[in-house]
């Protein structure tokens, strides 16, 4: 694995309030060949927020259950005070879901204690700090659409490629879904653009509401949004499917629109040979047979 930075140890700072938990975790880096690492330790929030004004740190390996500290809390603050530096997140075997919930809220990944090994603290190490220069990337070049804020075709393209490599890697399955604003021509002919820019921008604020922020949300142009949702199943895919209808339609009855969006969904699974261009072609051919059963009556909109 390509290391992060060529001549220097990769400096973790690690919060951890247990003596056990802290001793195996640096026993686990040790295990780890090929790559050098510097670790500080803190057991409290407020420690290790005065050191990162005074510190480089590469990365940030935090326990949610930090005393002083409310669980996720401790996440939005770190991200609020340095939001650049990547974040894995230690739970226990009854927390696992607490630990998913943090990586919506935007930390890269988290590890499990009772299963921690070399191999996944490595893995977890390098691609979240990988993830997080790509990311910071991405916000630095053109790759935002200036209506909606969130990634244009072009941004979308380099994220989700990369993406599909690390899924493929890990023998992972993936989700595309391409949606459309159902009749937003008639909205713009009717009404003007202003209104047409309004739905828009709805939708973009009900994609950001349902979907994780692991997930890629995009306007690649016009009225077409791409979402690619990483390492989910079929089902998992669907029921954010639901959540986002549901959102319209608690958006319409609050607001008075009539916002309609259809979705046609990919699947990309390892060792498919399948390209980002070709998952698109495929979702956006699924949205135009969706779209042909409903005009002729057989079928439901999902």
């Amino acid at each position: 694995m390509k290391r992060i930075r060529d001549n220097k140890p990769i400096k973790i700072l690690l919060f951890e309030d247990n003596p056990g938990d802290v001793c195996l975790f640096l026993e686990t880096l040790r295990e780890i060949p090929s790559t050098r690492y510097e670790t500080i330790h803190v057991d409290s929030l407020a420690q290790g927020i005065l050191l990162l004004d005074k510190q480089h740190i590469d990365i940030i390996i935090l326990d949610l259950g930090l005393p002083n500290s409310h669980h996720l809390e401790s996440l939005k603050k770190l991200k609020s005070l340095e939001p650049r530096i990547p974040i894995v997140i230690l739970t226990g075997n009854d927390d696992e879901e607490t630990a998913l919930f943090a990586v919506q809220q935007g930390a890269q990944d988290y590890l499990v204690k009772q299963k921690i090994n070399a191999d996944a603290l490595s893995r977890a190490i390098h691609y979240s700090i990988e993830r997080q220069k790509l990311q910071d990337k991405l916000f630095s070049l053109a790759l935002i659409d200036y209506l909606t804020g969130l990634y244009n075709r072009r941004g979308f393209f380099t994220l989700a490629e990369h993406h599909l490599k690390l899924a493929e890697r890990m023998n992972k399955n993936c989700h595309l879904l391409f949606l459309d604003i159902d009749n937003l021509k008639t909205i713009n002919d009717n009404y003007g653009h202003f209104q047409g820019d309004l739905y828009l921008k709805k939708t973009a604020e009900i994609l950001i509401h349902s979907f994780r922020d692991s997930d890629i949300i995009s306007r690649i142009g016009g009225d077409e949004f791409v979402v690619l949702i990483p390492d989910t199943s079929t089902q998992g895919a669907q029921n954010t499917v639901s959540r986002f209808q549901n959102n319209i339609n608690e958006v319409n009855k609050r607001e008075g629109l009539n916002l309609s969006v259809s979705v046609g969904i990919a699947t990309f699974s390892p060792n498919t040979n399948l390209s980002l261009q070709e998952l698109l072609n495929k979702a956006d051919k699924n949205l135009y047979d969706k779209r042909r059963k409903e005009k002729n009556g057989r079928g439901e909109r999902i």
